[in-house]
């Protein structure tokens, strides 16, 4: 009777865009399998206290300081590149932000969805202000927190960007890769938010 019943929930969550924690954890250990062969610096935190368990990538960007041409808080610290312009003989510089960005993939039990919280730090380790976030990403400037909000990690408890679960489900109950739907979800939101995936990740 159980295995008729788990096998029933997962036609259901499947047939409504939902997704189990149990195959939430599992498709994260496909993940970080395949990160593992490919190296792009995908890890799984398993959290027993809180019984989570959630994958994280962090990655190294450097970005041109007009991006943030509006804040002046963090220039002390930035690369400057030094470029030779051979018709004119004059040496101009290019000032480039360094910016770590820090992605997490957790589950939440509330909406029965995978859910992408971020953050992101300049080189002197100060978090980027909302305004810098919204400078940096792809996140439509002109309603932009329909899209995500600020609020607690579940783990971490501090503040965290969080790209909205709300509409995860109507969107993925379109898809037909019932194995890949974390890949395929994270291929979908993570563009916004400066996270790509490899397609390696459909292909193995």
């Amino acid at each position: 009777y159980y295995n008729e019943y788990k096998s029933y929930l997962s036609y259901m969550l499947a047939s409504s865009g939902f997704i189990s924690a149990a195959e939430f954890r599992d498709q994260c250990r496909q993940v970080v399998r395949i990160s593992e062969e490919i190296g792009d610096g995908w890890t799984l935190r398993n959290v027993d206290s809180f019984d989570e368990t959630y994958l994280v990538k962090k990655t190294i960007l450097s970005v041109p300081s007009a991006t943030f041409a509006f804040s002046t808080d963090h220039h002390d610290n930035r690369e400057e590149l030094a470029r030779v312009d051979e018709d004119e003989g004059a040496v101009c510089t290019a000032v480039q932000s360094l910016i770590t960005l820090e992605y997490h993939v957790t589950y939440s039990e509330s909406y029965g969805v995978p859910v992408l919280f971020f953050n992101a730090w300049h080189d002197t380790g100060a978090l980027l202000t909302v305004e810098e976030i919204w400078s940096l990403t792809g996140i439509p400037t002109s309603d932009p927190w329909s899209f995500v909000s600020q609020r607690d990690h579940p783990v971490l408890a501090t503040p965290w960007f969080e790209v909205h679960p709300c509409r995860t489900g109507e969107m993925m109950k379109a898809t037909g890769r019932r194995d890949k739907y974390l890949v395929s979800w994270l291929s979908v939101v993570g563009r916004d938010v400066r996270l790509t995936l490899s397609s390696e990740y459909v292909l193995r």
